[in-house]
């Protein structure tokens, strides 16, 4: 499968996550496990994100289609609303960093969960991030409807994303 994002997307600004690369840790190895398990984040995200927004029809194309050499350029337009690969941003990168914020403010145990003690989390943050994704992803969709005959495989409809007012943690 085709990722858009890499860790590249969290090295700096709101989304940053601290560990990613060597000069954030004294400990050899943590940025490429951080690394590993970031990946497995953006992985799982970002399908599911994508299909949300995009519907399964476009989506597998668009994976398919950046799967290809060359790749075709209606694709490679469409990765350029998503992300810009020159600055490391995109809206699919708040996504990913709720996700995760979300999943590493809990410990797993064999009696359930419990929360890391001396942890707090941001939760305004996170919502303006979400909410300011949703934003962005909204333009995305503006972008989809101009530009639908170059995308048969859309199933247009209502945009999918919704803001956040709450989120729990």
């Amino acid at each position: 499968m085709a990722r858009i994002l890499s860790y590249q997307y969290f090295t700096t600004g709101r989304v940053r996550i601290s560990g990613l690369s060597d000069s954030d840790s004294n400990l050899s190895g943590v940025s490429d496990s951080k690394t590993s398990l970031l990946n497995s984040y953006i992985d799982a995200t970002e399908k599911q994100i994508l299909k949300q927004f995009l519907g399964d029809d476009l989506y597998d194309a668009f994976i398919e289609g950046l799967d290809t050499d060359p790749v075709p350029a209606r694709w490679t337009s469409l990765k350029n609303q998503l992300i810009d690969s020159t600055n490391y941003t995109s809206p699919l990168t708040a996504f990913v960093f709720f996700k995760w914020m979300r999943d590493h403010t809990t410990n797993n145990i064999e009696d359930g969960q419990f929360t890391k003690e001396g942890y707090s989390i941001n939760e305004s943050m996170l919502i303006d991030l979400w909410n300011e994704a949703v934003d962005d992803m909204e333009d995305v969709f503006d972008w989809l409807v101009d530009n639908n005959a170059d995308y048969p495989e859309w199933e247009g409809g209502d945009f999918p994303l919704n803001k956040m007012y709450s989120c729990g943690l």
